[in-house]
């Protein structure tokens, strides 16, 4: 992501290169206290970084691709993202700010990419032609996309099909996983022993419930 002030050599320059002195001294301090023994010290929480968003001509897309580069490639902790604004007497003070929901959606897919493994590729359906985001909840979007998938028998599908029903995360599928070597999850009671009776009459219409079709009339 560049303009004309700033050329990809210049970004690597500027930008690329300090980050990766940054995640050198981390790895070295890191290691440090691992020699020593220590449970805390100097870089211990990880490195973060923040874009700001809309400042240039850019779109989600190449957010969202620069920001699996920085989770999957550099190991940041976190990636933030800061909206646009206008400052008086300033080279940009007649652009248009950032719209607060843009800056909204990314950090929901920037949480899909982290926490649940979903891969920039996989969000390309809930991208518009120019590279933007809906402003809808990503997760509901895809699932939407993805309407084949479902519904899902929880006692066969894996952590990964499990964590893209919209309102499951991590901790929840983990939960099912675990309930299903113990029992089988074949009604809506079965359900609600794992995660309780308002998430499974959310989640109903993505899972495969031997009584899912009497509930609906």
């Amino acid at each position: 992501m560049t303009n004309s002030a700033l050329t990809r050599e210049g970004f690597n320059e500027a930008v690329l290169k300090r980050l990766t002195w940054i995640l050198e001294e981390v790895a070295r301090a890191k290691n440090e206290r691992e020699t020593a023994g220590l449970r805390f010290g100097y870089g211990k929480a990880g490195v973060d970084t923040q874009m700001i968003v809309g400042a240039v001509d850019d779109n989600d897309w190449q957010y969202l691709q620069v920001t699996e580069w920085l989770y999957k490639r550099n190991d940041l902790k976190r990636v933030y993202y800061s909206g646009f604004e206008p400052i008086a007497h300033t080279p940009l003070e007649k652009r248009k700010a950032c719209p607060s929901s843009r800056e909204h959606r990314l950090y929901q897919c920037s949480f899909l990419i982290q926490n649940y493994g979903f891969k920039t590729d996989s969000l390309a359906k809930v991208v518009d032609d120019e590279g933007f985001l809906t402003d809808t909840d990503p997760k509901l979007a895809l699932a939407e996309a993805n309407n084949d998938m479902f519904p899902l028998d929880l006692n066969t599908a894996t952590y990964f099909e499990i964590v893209q029903i919209p309102r499951v995360g991590p901790l929840t599928a983990k939960k099912i996983l675990a309930a299903r070597k113990i029992f089988k999850i074949n009604y809506s009671a079965d359900l609600e022993r794992v995660v309780g009776a308002k998430l499974t009459q959310s989640i109903r219409r993505y899972v495969d419930l031997g009584d899912k079709k009497l509930k609906d009339f």
